[in-house]
């Protein structure tokens, strides 16, 4: 009885450690993060659209997006628009909603951008 007690509190113990994991686009060399949301589901919230700034001076070749949802009971469906940058969850009526989030938005640059900006900016500035 002791050992099915321990289990039991263990279980709850880990249901903020528990996540689901969904991944978008591709980890590429040289990516650096570019924006970071988290939030929280309530108990009545469905749906949550989350708009990622992802935008640079210079274009951005490739872009990377981590979400993470906590919720040891159900899982939301997740999707990641990647023309317009918005990341998607969304449980189902009788799912339990309540969980907490972390998206992640990486991103590479096209090479020698961050020169091209910085040279900008000085002949703007001194210029």
């Amino acid at each position: 009885m002791t050992r099915v007690l321990l289990v039991c509190v263990a279980l709850l113990a880990a249901r903020g450690v528990i996540a689901d994991v969904w991944e978008f686009g591709y980890d590429a060399p040289g990516s650096i993060i570019v924006d970071h949301r988290e939030g929280e589901f309530s108990i009545f919230q469905k749906t949550k659209h989350i708009k990622l700034k992802v935008s640079f001076r210079c274009e951005v070749i490739r872009t990377h997006a981590i979400v993470e949802v906590h919720n040891s009971i159900s899982s939301p469906n997740v999707t990641y628009n990647k023309v317009t940058n918005v990341v998607t969850m969304a449980y189902k009526p009788l799912q339990i909603s309540t969980s907490n989030y972390n998206v992640i938005a990486k991103a590479a640059r096209k090479p020698g951008c961050y020169n091209q900006n910085m040279e900008a900016q000085q002949r703007s500035h001194f210029g």
